[in-house]
């Protein structure tokens, strides 16, 4: 099983992100290879593997192209995402293409999962978000999100939906309510560092 984490920007918080992230993933599963997908000015991360390409369009068309390289089973994980136990389990399943995490933020009914956490073994999946996401950059998140929701729900693909509240956990204050995986995501960030 593989491990990728997507980080492109060099800059410092992000980067110690990273390397909290990919510390955790390794210490939870150390059998696992671990990647760094970035672009060629990319920061350095401590991973087993880089894969470096030169890549156009939006933070969303960058991450998913780049993703669509990668074979066999991936767990891809943001940066500021730590895993608490072994998650390999999940690929016992064989009957997915793609398991997304139910995402547990309240709010818009456009986003039903968050793409923080994604196990993978279609690599066309991440082809097909990249048509979708062209002309998105970061800062359009939330219709990141509510693409990858349209294109699991395509029924396109084998897709499997695992609980959020188990594999994408976001923390209200210091608990982790006994998850798999804790996304810190954002003013949660500073937690991890």
């Amino acid at each position: 099983m593989k491990v990728a984490f997507y980080l492109d920007i060099d800059l410092q918080e992000h980067v110690a992100l990273a390397k909290r992230a990919i510390e955790a993933a390794r210490a939870a599963m150390p059998e696992a290879e671990i990647w760094h997908l970035t672009t060629p000015d990319g920061p350095e991360l401590p991973a087993d593997e880089c894969l470096r390409l030169d890549l156009d369009g939006g933070f969303g068309v960058r991450r998913a192209t780049i993703n669509s390289t990668l074979s066999g089973e991936v767990l891809f994980l943001d940066v500021d995402v730590i895993v608490q136990e072994d998650v390999s389990d999940v690929f016992d399943d064989k009957s997915f293409d793609v398991a997304v995490t139910t995402d547990i933020r309240p709010g818009s009914n456009q986003i039903k999962y968050n793409g923080g956490v994604v196990f993978s073994r279609n690599s066309v999946f991440w082809a097909e978000l990249a048509e979708r996401f062209e002309g998105l950059e970061f800062r359009h998140w939330h219709r990141i999100e509510a693409r990858l929701t349209q294109v699991a729900d395509s029924g396109l693909f084998n897709v499997k939906v695992l609980p959020g509240e188990q594999y994408n956990y976001v923390p209200r204050r210091d608990e982790t309510n006994g998850a798999k995986i804790v996304h810190y995501r954002g003013g949660r960030k500073k937690r991890i560092l």
